[in-house]
């Protein structure tokens, strides 16, 4: 287990290395670069490289990474190329509000999701199962831009009771209305996945012979639902949860920029349009390491709940 887990760190920090190598590497290939994009139609030739050299960017792009990724590793991510500002202080503000409409998700979603999967695969093939399903089905195949415009035009336009946009300076919970469309947007989506996960989890695990062996013992099926079934089913939703930290991390670069909310989702889209490299590589870095932390955990969880993975 200790092994596993020492392993799982250190192919960790060996994945956040490369993605932010991969950034600073994709990014140079771009047709445009953050001097350009800082000048605009005011751009000279003379300009440009004045602007170069005072960003670094006149420096080869591995010479740029290994001065970016040393600071990093000491937790200093340098200065914004268009904002002018430290990246440390400006990405952990945006990630605390972006934590918090992930944390309002999963909340939601984690339990909800746990038990109507449950409940779904303990009725296989019946109404319930049919309806959930259905239901789960239809959230899932829609994106979030289009469940994000369909909440705005219903509940933003034509009943007026909450606001179009989430744009806020101070703490979310300032105003919790802002908060309400950008959450169900990423729930709807999440919810669903969770729901399908769990489900599938419920109906295999009843197919497997000592659930059988259980019900031919006499046990109600409540006794062998409780006692043989959840601790088993519950798994997928475990592996489910970390997969969903990635999906949601994903959904609120599209749910923050529609609704114009200020996390770490919308800085990301910012600073891939103004070539703001040195930005850009924190925000994913951070997102990436958030990610891969989360798919941990959940590996080290569904270890500890096998002990056939204990002693493997």
């Amino acid at each position: 287990m200790v092994r596993y887990a020492a392993q799982r760190v250190g192919l960790l920090l060996l994945t956040l290395a490369l993605v932010a190598l991969v950034i600073f590497t994709i990014t140079s290939f771009l047709p445009t670069d953050a001097a350009e994009t800082k000048l605009g139609i005011l751009a000279t030739p003379e300009s440009l490289e004045f602007v170069r050299q005072q960003l670094g960017l006149d420096q080869p792009v591995l010479v740029r990474f290994w001065s970016w990724f040393g600071g990093a590793l000491r937790g200093d991510f340098g200065t914004s190329l268009v904002f002018q500002t430290e990246i440390g202080p400006l990405v952990m503000a945006r990630l605390a509000n972006s934590a918090v409409l992930a944390g309002l998700v999963l909340l939601i979603s984690v339990p909800l999701g746990i038990v109507l999967g449950m409940w779904a695969g303990s009725r296989e093939g019946g109404a319930i199962d049919r309806i959930i399903s259905w239901v789960t089905l239809t959230a899932f195949s829609f994106p979030e831009f289009v469940w994000a415009i369909l909440l705005i035009f219903v509940f933003a336009n034509i009943l007026g009771v909450l606001p179009a946009a989430s744009i806020i300076t101070g703490s979310p919970f300032d105003d919790p209305a802002k908060l309400v469309m950008p959450v169900a947007t990423a729930t709807i989506v999440v919810l669903a996945l969770t729901i399908r996960m769990m489900r599938q989890g419920t109906v295999q695990t009843l197919e497997l012979d000592y659930v059988r062996t259980a019900r031919l013992k006499g046990l109600s099926e409540w006794k062998v639902f409780r006692k043989h079934v959840m601790g088993n089913a519950i798994a997928p939703a475990v592996t489910a949860t970390g997969t969903n930290v990635a999906y949601l991390l994903g959904s609120l670069a599209v749910v923050e920029t529609i609704f114009s909310f200020p996390g770490i989702g919308s800085l990301t889209v910012q600073a891939a349009n103004n070539r703001d490299v040195p930005l850009l590589a924190a925000a994913v870095l951070l997102t990436s390491a958030i990610v891969t932390t989360a798919n941990l955990v959940a590996d080290l969880i569904v270890v500890g709940l096998n002990p056939r993975l204990r002693k493997s």
